[in-house]
């Protein structure tokens, strides 16, 4: 006992060069004011934060049992922990919809990005919604995004695993997650497959967030049947390059998404644009092209015009391109592959 008390004593304060101490409860203030601060300059800067990971992980870390589950359905909105996931089933949950099973990012919950994915249940009675909370701060974020993507993973797993036994076909269920919570999706899926020796018909990655070790990056094109990619950032958050079966480029790469004064608007974008596509089906048409200059050029595919969102058609695969609007509602439906037409609406600040 008395070394437990002992240990407890020598965590709460840390002697520093010049002779003072800093409380637990300090040094963790200096994490999260560093976190804060190169947050905004990208994942990578965040990544590489000045802080004590030991204090971090420590005080408030990354348990997946910290987690929240949020139903919605057209008649229920109840949300439990993680550990209470079994009591799904005693609520409204119909298993002749699809379920739509969203991890957030840090930025989803932070700009309350998370009421676009309650209004998919809202908007539709298609569709229910099981929203996982797993980035509710810095410290959780950071933790996550550093050491327990694949424990987040596991814990997805296990809700997985739960929906199947209870019988709700594997056709039902889509997987989507933003930033952070699209490598825990992805990761997921893959151990799904590991488990199952079949795969999840999709996958939805929405702007995957740049890794912190660039060998854990898990969104890739083998972790279901279909992977649709949306890349909406492409400098400080989300990821550039094609990683899917599908990979969508609204309004092209490198630079900024339209009505968007930084990065982290344009992070945000691709989760606007997914919730939009499930409420308005063929809001967001796009087509498949080499590259943006190709689109510009009109020098596209032919036949290669899909509808973004959860009817991608089977076999879909490359690379996607279209244009949208500076404001909700974004999409153009067959308008936004016709770039002369958009930048002419542009001008006049549509």
């Amino acid at each position: 006992m008395l070394g437990r008390i002992g240990i407890v004593v020598c965590l709460m304060h840390f002697v520093i060069g010049n002779g003072n101490s800093l409380t637990f409860e300090q040094i963790q203030a200096h994490n999260l004011k560093a976190l804060g601060g190169s947050i905004k300059e990208g994942y990578s800067q965040f990544c590489d934060s000045d802080i004590d990971q030991g204090i971090l992980s420590f005080h408030g870390g990354g348990d997946p049992q910290d987690c929240s589950v949020e139903l919605i359905s057209h008649s229920t909105n109840v949300t439990l922990p993680l550990r209470d996931i079994h009591k799904v089933f005693k609520r409204d949950l119909d298993f002749a919809k699809k379920t739509i099973i969203f991890i957030n990012g840090f930025f989803s919950t932070e700009r309350n990005l998370i009421q676009n994915i309650r209004n998919i249940a809202k908007c539709s009675n298609l569709h229910d919604v099981l929203i996982l909370n797993f980035a509710r701060s810095l410290q959780m974020l950071y933790n996550t995004a550093m050491h327990n993507i694949p424990v987040f993973a596991y814990a997805v797993l296990r809700i997985l695993d739960t929906l199947v036994q209870n019988k709700l076909s594997k056709h039902q269920i889509v997987l989507v997650g933003h930033s952070q919570g699209a490598h825990i999706a992805s990761a997921a899926a893959k151990l799904f497959h590991q488990q199952h020796a079949w795969r999840l018909p999709l996958v939805i990655a929405l702007d995957p967030a740049i890794p912190c070790d660039p060998k854990r990056q898990y969104v890739n094109r083998e972790v279901a049947e279909q992977v649709l990619v949306i890349h909406t950032d492409h400098k400080q958050f989300g990821l550039k390059d094609a990683m899917g079966t599908i990979d969508y480029y609204p309004n092209g790469v490198d630079k900024q998404q339209p009505g968007c004064k930084d990065p982290t608007c344009s992070h945000e974008k691709a989760v606007q644009i997914f919730a939009e596509s499930v409420c308005n089906p063929g809001s967001f048409m796009a087509v498949r092209c080499k590259d943006w200059d190709a689109f510009q050029k009109n020098m596209c595919y032919r036949g290669g015009v899909v509808p973004i969102g959860l009817r991608i058609p089977p076999g879909t695969k490359g690379k996607y391109y279209s244009m949208t609007k500076r404001e909700a509602p974004f999409g153009l439906g067959f308008s936004g592959i016709s770039p002369n037409k958009v930048k002419s609406w542009w001008n006049h600040d549509i």
